[in-house]
């Protein structure tokens, strides 16, 4: 990743051309010169912060998106699906017989040489593409190993030789070491093995765990080195300088807690971001409900915004939080939130590089795990309405802890955050202190790291937040009416111009889940952000969830509703929905549903919001003023002469 932040460089602040004289690492200082020799001094915290906010901005940086590569196998692959698409969205393959279609696409598959995919499988390549386009198509065959036994198949045969020849006779020999072993000897001159190969720590591991177990284990002093390769932490994910990785992961509070009304609830999500360098905490989130898109960017957001004096006054920390910069790499876990195309393209939007560890292999993201450990045991086991599902021995654990809770949601996010910043970091840690040669903190470790090398910026807060807006995208098909959506049709007057120049053709369209009366379209001359208002009037502003449920409750054909109907419809289901939540009592489940449905309304809030700050204000319609006609005279009275 480029660093545009270096001596010489040029920052504005608040519009005035600044130059980085010096980067004082020692005292944590930065040096600026402005014009007529005027030098300021900022300490690397406000300077980070004010970069998070805008203050400060680097003429001509901009966070660069990561892109997707791909192999010549993949593309061609890519290709296949959007020809098929393309068959299936033309009005020949519309218009034709099952066996036409049958034919068609078995024409395509002998073009290109490849199976034809079923229906089902078309269909979820339409949905790929039209959410994500072409790079949405694009296979990762890497993922699946490829073609790499098949070529290595020599070089397999020289490693299960120098297993036998090493592994299997000295215990003091790891992976690693066995891998080097092999490497060395295809290099060489009496190697039989064509081409400049190599083998990986991985392929000594797999072939080691084909080999029978006793031919393996019989020279080993230590025969527990073979039984717990699973468990092995690999180096990978080895980096060199601080926010080079960080490891994401979340994992369920196991506990009670109660929200404003007084309902107890136990299902709560903790997010966490580590540094894998220092395994420095430097993003935190706690949310009610399960792990989702938007806890994700909401940690994102976390870590993005400024560690100013306000931040360490909403969470009361007596020390201060590392300040937001850029990142290069990010360690997810194999959950299906985090492996969505949505979340791909938004954390690919701020620069990060995405990662995956592997299943069931906490050892990939050790730092992350450590701190979910710590906070367990020293923090949520020792709260009010601690379930402490680890210890088997108590009984009646969930109605004790039901009847304990008192925390709530905001209160427990704000202990962990404090915790965090003022005593887990400041712990001394074994392995930090191997590294450096002396006792080191998580916090000191940090800081060392920082007087050796400089983050690049960070994104700015507002880019972050404009995300959200990319969860609800679609693409609709311009109508001489405005745009159809959800059963309704919705056009305005600042949409004219795009309705005559893009007619029949496809536009972006982003909504708010929750509101129904509007949705935004995206100029393709501009990119500016275009309301469009419902056609129908009098229809309640509901959640198109609510909308679907209404049209299954009405009596007859929803394609003749009016928005009095839609009210009528509504108004009953209200009712209906009332009577059912009072007549029975409330469980701890239906108070987990409440809790997630309000984590999603702080979403859809948070949708709207950027909405109505992303788009265009409407042009005012110039009306011509009635006036009264002051220059009238009446003709002259004609006098007809007898």
């Amino acid at each position: 990743m480029n660093n545009p932040i270096r001596e010489n460089g040029v920052v504005n602040i608040s519009g005035q051309p600044f130059v980085i004289k010096s980067m004082q690492v020692d005292l944590k200082d930065i040096v600026l010169r402005g014009k007529g020799g005027i030098e300021r001094v900022m300490d690397f915290q406000q300077f980070y912060n004010e970069l998070a906010t805008g203050v400060i901005k680097i003429p001509g940086y901009a966070t660069e998106r990561q892109g997707k590569t791909w192999e010549p196998s993949e593309y061609a692959e890519a290709i296949f699906r959007r020809d098929i698409i393309k068959l299936v969205d033309s009005e020949e393959y519309l218009r034709a017989s099952q066996e036409e279609k049958n034919e068609l696409r078995v024409k395509v598959g002998i073009e290109h040489e490849k199976k034809v995919p079923c229906p089902k499988t078309i269909r979820q390549y339409q949905k790929k593409y039209s959410k994500g386009g072409f790079e949405a198509l694009i296979p990762n065959y890497r993922a699946r190993g490829g073609k790499g036994w098949m070529v290595k198949a020599a070089a397999k045969e020289l490693v299960r030789a120098a297993i036998l020849d090493t592994y299997a006779k000295d215990d003091k020999l790891n992976l690693a070491a066995t891998a080097r072993i092999v490497n060395d000897r295809l290099k060489g001159s009496d190697c039989l093995v064509e081409g400049n190969q190599t083998i990986s720590v991985k392929l000594v591991s797999r072939v080691l765990q084909e080999m029978p177990r006793d031919i393996v284990l019989d020279g080993r002093i230590d025969p527990r080195t073979y039984r717990l390769l699973s468990r092995q932490a690999v180096n990978e994910f080895y980096v060199e300088h601080a926010f080079e990785l960080v490891q994401i992961d979340a994992k369920t509070i196991d506990m009670y807690v109660v929200d404003e009304f007084g309902r107890k609830f136990s299902k709560l999500t903790l997010y966490s971001m580590v540094c894998s360098r220092t395994g420095y905490p430097v993003g935190i989130y706690v949310t009610a409900g399960t792990p989702s898109e938007y806890s994700l960017l909401k940690l994102f957001e976390f870590f993005f915004s400024p560690k100013d004096e306000k931040f360490k006054e909403r969470f009361e920390l007596k020390s201060d939080w590392p300040a937001p910069c850029g990142l290069n790499k990010a360690l997810l876990d194999n959950a299906s939130e985090n492996a969505a195309g949505v979340s791909l393209e938004l954390v690919r939007d701020l620069g990060i590089d995405i990662h995956y560890a592997r299943a069931y292999r906490g050892d990939d993201k050790p730092h992350v795990e450590s701190l979910f450990n710590t906070l367990d045991k020293m923090v949520f086991n020792l709260m009010p309405g601690s379930k402490k599902s680890a210890e088997k021995e108590i009984k009646n654990r969930h109605e004790r802890a039901e009847h304990e809770a008192c925390y709530t949601v905001e209160q427990v996010y704000k202990d962990v955050v404090q915790f965090i910043a003022d005593y887990y970091v400041n712990q001394p840690v074994v392995k930090l202190g191997f590294r450096h040669g002396k006792n080191m903190t998580i916090k000191q470790a940090m800081d060392e790291e920082l007087k050796r090398f400089m983050p690049p910026p960070p994104p700015s807060l507002e880019q972050v937040q404009r995300l959200i807006l990319h969860k609800n995208k679609t693409t609709r098909t311009v109508q001489h009416y405005g745009i159809d959506f959800e059963g309704f049709q919705y056009n305005s007057y600042a949409f004219r111009d795009v309705t005559r120049d893009y007619l029949q053709k496809p536009v972006t369209i982003l909504f708010n889940p929750a509101e129904c009366a509007a949705i935004y379209a995206v100029d393709p001359r501009s990119g500016e952000l275009i309301k469009l208002d419902c056609k129908m009037r009098d229809v309640p502003n509901v959640s198109f969830e609510v909308i679907k449920e209404i049209r299954k409750q009405y009596e007859r054909d929803p394609q003749t509703m009016t928005g009095h109907d839609y009210h009528r419809v509504y108004a009953s289901l209200l009712i209906k929905w009332t009577t059912d939540s009072t007549r029975r009592r409330s469980k701890i489940s239906d108070h987990n549903r409440a809790g997630q449905k309000k984590a999603r309304e702080g979403y859809h809030r948070d949708v709207q919001t950027q909405l109505d700050q992303q788009a265009v204000s409407p042009v005012a319609r110039s009306v011509m003023p009635v006036e009264p006609d002051d220059d009238f005279v009446p003709a002259p009275a004609e006098v007809i002469k007898p």
